[in-house]
């Protein structure tokens, strides 16, 4: 049996709690004898790559794996923009291969993992206005807040795919407020965290899958070919900037492009803090403030429109993302 692990970090592997999440998990499961693949996002740059799609040929480990996991931090409550992207690209797959009458996720099972920083602050609230409070109401059917944007989200989007039906598996994260939450240092030791992995295994080597056909009834070249589309744009390309190419010209059109293409305000600010911070880290703070008072406008609308998480009270406005 095999598995595949996504980590759907924006942070650089050596930053990330999801990769480092993935790599304890990848553990797990081998002692199980599951192989296992982990692909970190991040690595393949995909949102702002010009050139050959590195991200595409990774996704052969689908081929024959039977488990796939989503390991996806929360920034600014939401699910990563890559995490949501590489989900386009799973319905996107989906609706071409039903064309061939083929099912290329038959006998495959998912789950999602969220890495959270959730706080802890009892003063977390405070100042917030009327309408986002009473968006973060815990009920039993929503068991924490955001749960519709991220564990709701995916149940949504990945219908066609058999769940593992863990549907509160997070891994709250270290912060002042929570100092015994683990980070990259101390995920691999970190008894809490070992027990959801071993519950998520646990979980999946229960699942009634058919052992006797993991690949779909396809051939390899026509599964890894669902996956492309002919859309420039396609799966989120081109939503942020690559290192080299940053310049005022691509600044400008690149927050241009955002806001006239990303509806998901959440979303929208994930970009435009990341690529401030990539601005920050390249030398260019001129064109950071860009992407600073492009934040401000963000801001403004989203208070506008109730549907932007409030700056005074959510980290992922502050919080170096290490785009």
């Amino acid at each position: 049996m095999k598995a595949v692990i996504f980590s759907c970090s924006l942070k650089n592997s050596k930053y990330s709690n999801s990769r480092a999440w993935s790599e304890l998990m990848a553990k797990r499961l081998k002692i199980k004898g599951i192989q296992t693949e982990v692909i970190n996002l991040k690595d393949y740059d995909y949102e702002a790559s010009k050139d050959k799609d590195l991200l595409h040929d990774k996704l052969i480990h689908l081929y024959d794996a039977s488990y796939i996991i989503f390991a996806a931090p929360t920034y600014i409550n939401n699910i990563s923009i890559t995490c949501k992207n590489l989900v386009e690209r799973f319905i996107h797959a989906h609706e071409k291969s039903k064309k061939d009458y083929v099912n290329i996720f038959q006998n495959k099972v998912w789950e999602l993992v969220v890495m959270c920083n959730p706080g802890g602050n009892p003063l977390a609230t405070a100042g917030a206005p009327e309408w986002w409070i009473k968006n973060r109401i815990i009920t039993k059917e929503q068991p924490y807040p955001d749960w519709k944007s991220h564990h709701g989200y995916m149940l949504e989007n990945l219908s066609f795919i058999k769940h593992l039906e863990i549907k509160s598996s997070f891994v709250g994260t270290y912060n002042p407020f929570r100092p015994t939450d683990p980070d990259i240092n101390t995920m691999q030791d970190h008894q809490d965290t070992i027990r959801l992995c071993d519950d998520i295994v646990e979980g999946l080597v229960a699942c009634d899958l058919d052992n006797s056909r993991i690949t779909p009834a396809c051939e390899l070249e026509q599964f890894m070919s669902y996956f492309k589309s002919d859309d420039q744009h396609a799966f989120g390309r081109g939503l942020t900037i690559s290192e080299e190419d940053i310049n005022t010209d691509s600044v400008k059109e690149n927050i241009e492009f955002i806001e006239k293409t990303v509806e998901n305000l959440n979303h929208r600010g994930q970009l435009i803090v990341a690529m401030k911070g990539r601005c920050e880290r390249v030398g260019r703070p001129d064109l950071a403030e860009i992407y600073y008072l492009a934040q401000r406008r963000l801001i403004a609308l989203g208070n506008e429109k109730k549907s932007y998480s409030v700056p005074a009270i959510c980290s992922g406005n502050y919080r170096p993302i290490g785009y």
